[in-house]
């Protein structure tokens, strides 16, 4: 099928009807779940303790953006094209080089940490925060593993296990421990050990039936190729992870610095619920709409056409209009979803779901730079939201507390669309251009 082309037709959507919505029920457990988990968890800590689990967590998110998060978007990416070449033995092979490259950083950040005292100042363990950084980076590249593969039951039944388990077993270790940061980080770690257990065994499963059909690849320089190709897409998103390191988890972590826990705790709840529909709608799109692209173009050597409009107006319409109900309710949603102990700050909502929508717009706008492998256009822009970011932040804050890093927020979102709006039209200059 091409790729400039995806025929929209009944004959064409029909077939996948049953794929996207499994894909649904995924995303939509995946999205009450975590809100289930934000209800558990501000419930069983308070706002103070809150605070502290969510710089945790924002802790182990630079990891995940920084690098797994870049590994399972290679995974996801070439898996389709490995199986065209018959080389997926050496895709194999370099997941897990990635994923040791991995362990061994989280090792050394753990031990500088250690050096550097960090405990101290966020009272949570740094060695349970290096084991879930380890194991949900593992969970994430395993997951686009059978993603790519469009295995869309078991994504969605491990996605409905992992949303339903997790609250679960927060409440059960605050009642048979204690009801602190560090027995929810316990919970999230043993969620996602199952998680990750369950993912190998049917990936063992389904590898080694692959591996029954496989015919003869052309050996070391095959390897060799697909080694460069994966790195390469994978360095570009480690550069694109640490350049956007403090606008994607750095704000939580900026807060400490000026504000109490109370307040970091209050402002990282307003983020989750301003950013979880925002992340459901567009993992719903993204999860359907990427694995095609990438099996109908393999190499992407053609030009995304009317199904990519038709993905920006959906992406468009569906983050302004959550941005808009999460704001607008937001007085309500606050205590549905935590408790009254964290209200005083709700009219920053406004903000901060703007902020996440037009983010996550901008994140749907680099689909032009992945498929030709240009992703070294968006780096200025990754870089001016990092950048403004941090500046507004410590211009704003000090004086206005979490209004002024809702104001840094939305602004250094926009900053950043607006760079990658203005680097696709490069692109797109620069491939009309005849060489």
């Amino acid at each position: 099928m091409d790729a400039a082309s995806l025929n929209l037709s009944v004959k064409f959507w029909i077939p996948h009807l049953k794929e996207a919505s499994w894909v649904a029920i995924g995303q939509a457990a995946t999205a009450i779940g975590g809100l289930l988990a934000i209800k558990v968890s501000t419930n069983v800590l308070g706002p103070a303790e809150f605070g502290r689990f969510a710089a945790a967590l924002a802790i182990a998110g630079l990891g995940q953006v920084c690098f797994f998060g870049p590994v399972s978007q290679a995974a996801l990416r070439f898996l389709s094209m490995a199986k065209e070449r018959h080389i997926l033995g050496s895709y194999r092979i370099l997941l897990l080089k990635f994923y040791l490259i991995g362990i061994v950083a989280v090792i050394l950040c753990w031990l500088a940490s250690i050096f550097a005292g960090f405990n101290h100042t966020l009272l949570v363990p740094i060695v349970l925060i290096a084991l879930y950084t380890l194991a949900s980076g593992l969970q994430m590249i395993l997951l686009a593993v059978i993603n790519a593969a469009r295995l869309r039951k078991w994504v969605a039944g491990l996605q409905v296990t992992d949303a339903f388990l997790k609250p679960a077993l927060i409440l059960a270790i605050a009642l048979l421990a204690d009801r602190s940061a560090s027995s929810v980080m316990s919970a999230y770690i043993i969620t996602t050990l199952v998680i990750v257990s369950v993912l190998l065994g049917v990936l063992a499963s389904l590898w080694s039936r692959d591996q029954n059909l496989a015919l003869p690849s052309d050996g070391r320089s095959t390897y060799t190729n697909l080694a460069g190709q994966m790195a390469s897409f994978t360095w570009l998103f480690v550069l694109f992870g640490v350049l956007g390191a403090v606008g994607s988890h750095g704000e939580r972590l900026l807060l400490i610095n000026f504000v109490s826990w109370e307040d970091v705790g209050t402002y990282a709840l307003m983020t989750q619920l301003a950013l979880a529909p925002n992340v459901m709608l567009t993992s719903v799109i993204n999860q359907f709409y990427l694995p095609l692209i990438y099996q109908s173009d393999p190499s992407g050597s053609k030009k995304l056409g009317r199904s990519y409009q038709y993905y920006l107006l959906f992406s468009i319409i569906g983050v302004f209009a959550v941005a808009v109900f999460v704001a607008t309710f937001g007085r309500w949603i606050i205590p549905l979803f935590s408790s009254t102990a964290f209200l005083g700050h709700e009219h920053l909502l406004w903000f901060l779901a703007l902020s996440a929508g037009i983010f996550n717009l901008g994140q749907q706008l680099v689909l032009p730079g992945m498929l030709e492998n240009r992703l070294s256009i968006y780096v200025p822009s990754k870089l001016l939201h990092s950048l403004g970011l941090l500046c507004l932040a410590f211009l704003l804050t000090p004086t206005w507390g979490v209004t002024g890093m809702a104001v840094a927020s939305v602004v250094s979102a926009t900053v950043y669309t607006l760079g990658v709006i203005c680097a696709n039209a490069y692109l797109a200059r620069s491939a009309a251009v005849p060489t």
